[in-house]
């Protein structure tokens, strides 16, 4: 009872936390029925299973079995002891893996080339009839701190949403859907977002580029092409025309899928504004769009957001899982700590002659800390075999779901046993010293 006070007390407390790190609103109520359910059937339980283990025990117990080890459903109560802990230590282990595997692809994807320069980088949607008036990119570019301005019709450079398939070119097998992403954009757009070209040129920025096209590496290959890529006669959205360029492949979508067939082309609504800046020019570059967005919004809200921020913002979800992972391994860690501690302190106790006969003989300090300390440590190292591979294909089967992905190397399980063993070295010490500086004469003449 006094333990589910402090439980619910501490979820009071920590709910902010959990709304800020989950990202969801945990809600609360003493007049919700299911909630007092909850808590009615999780305190039921706890006391049964608490309960039962030493009730069984204590009601089996003979005089006989007071010089032997006493055994619970069959199992020995010294083996079932020894099992939880190591059963706590296998989930510690496995959590402890599986945050620095999580924290390690999330570092690689935040540092992950993507082809282009993300950093800043911000959009801004703007009305549809601001799109007809050039003077605002040439505006724009005169302004202090703006190193670039493009027009696109993508809102997200980072997950293009636009697909379409009505695309043909000599060679192209009959019935056989060739699907491929879209990026409508004008002649700014590639020297703004820093691609790379391998083959032919930009747009001009005339008439002319409604029938060019710019595709990407993976395009191309997809396609069947061979190089020169420039002038090949393809046939998109019922129009005739030709590859201006091909530029080389970037990631437009999640890290978790492959770079795929993707076009850029110029015709189409461009309303979305892409503007380069420099980190000390990023104010004044911001005010300067926002003047421009003023004279065509009609007093709509005027709002921007960075590539750099828009990209991470993908990735919220595993992120959560990391810091929840975190936070999980460190309460399974504490736990498994106290599981030690406790067994610990009853060996202790239960070999308090035997030290004290061992001191007598002379053994120092050193020798009866290793003693008591042996035996879990060898606890630990088994729940540490135990956990590996069952940590390795659950982090394995994580990270399949990205397409860019870290290799999972033997340190991380190293540095995973190295903590726990330290852990649990400092955790058993403190009863293992304790036990080592008392006084034998005190522990032989207790009965």
């Amino acid at each position: 009872m006094f333990a589910i006070i402090i439980a619910i007390a501490l979820i009071v407390l920590l709910k902010p936390l959990y709304d800020r790190v989950t990202g969801e609103q945990l809600i609360l109520s003493l007049s919700n029925f299911s909630m007092l359910e909850i808590w009615f059937f999780t305190l039921l339980g706890t006391i049964l299973i608490s309960s039962i283990y030493p009730a069984m025990l204590l009601s089996s117990f003979n005089p006989l079995g007071a010089v032997r080890d006493k055994s619970f459903l069959g199992i020995k109560t010294s083996s079932f002891r020894k099992s939880l802990v190591v059963l706590q230590f296998v989930i510690s282990f496995i959590l402890l893996v599986g945050t620095i595997v999580m924290g390690r692809q999330m570092k690689y994807i935040s540092n992950k080339d993507l082809g282009y320069d993300k950093n800043y980088v911000f959009t801004v949607p703007f009305p549809e009839e601001a799109t007809k008036n050039a003077a605002i990119e040439n505006e724009l570019l005169l302004q202090k701190g703006i190193l670039n301005v493009s027009f696109s019709g993508t809102r997200d450079i980072t997950n293009v949403t636009e697909i379409s398939g009505d695309i043909i070119w000599d060679g192209k097998k009959d019935n056989v859907p060739f699907m491929l992403w879209r990026v409508q954009a004008d002649k700014n757009f590639i020297p703004t977002m820093k691609y790379q070209f391998i083959a032919g040129t930009n747009f001009t920025g005339t008439p002319s580029d409604d029938n060019k096209y710019i595709l990407n590496e993976t395009a191309v290959k997809a396609m069947g092409l061979k190089p020169p890529y420039v002038g090949t006669k393809i046939g998109y959205g019922n129009a005739d025309g030709e590859i201006l360029g091909v530029v080389k492949d970037f990631n437009f979508k999640s890290l978790k899928d492959p770079v795929a067939p993707l076009i850029i082309r110029t015709s189409g609504l461009k309303n979305i504004l892409y503007v380069r800046t420099t980190g000390a020019g990023a104010q004044s570059a911001i005010k300067a769009v926002e003047s421009q967005y003023k004279k065509y919004a009609n007093n709509a809200p005027f709002s921007y957001d960075f590539l750099d921020k828009t990209f991470e913002s993908h990735y919220q979800s595993q992120q959560r899982t990391g810091t929840l992972f975190t936070t999980f391994a460190a309460i399974a860690i504490f736990i498994s700590c106290l599981g030690l501690f406790g067994l610990a302190t009853y060996t202790a106790q239960v070999k308090t002659k035997e030290i004290g006969i061992r001191k007598v003989l002379g053994a120092s300090v050193g020798s009866v800390v290793q003693l008591i300390s042996k035996d879990f440590l060898k606890l630990v190292i088994i729940a540490t075999v135990i956990a590996t591979p069952l940590a390795y294909w659950s982090m394995n089967k994580w990270l399949q779901d990205f397409a860019y992905r870290i290799d999972i190397s033997w340190w991380m399980f190293a540095s995973a046993a190295i903590l726990v063993m330290l852990i649990a070295i400092i955790t058993v010490s403190f009863q293992a010293i304790k036990a080592a500086v008392a006084n034998p004469v005190k522990s032989l003449r207790t009965e």
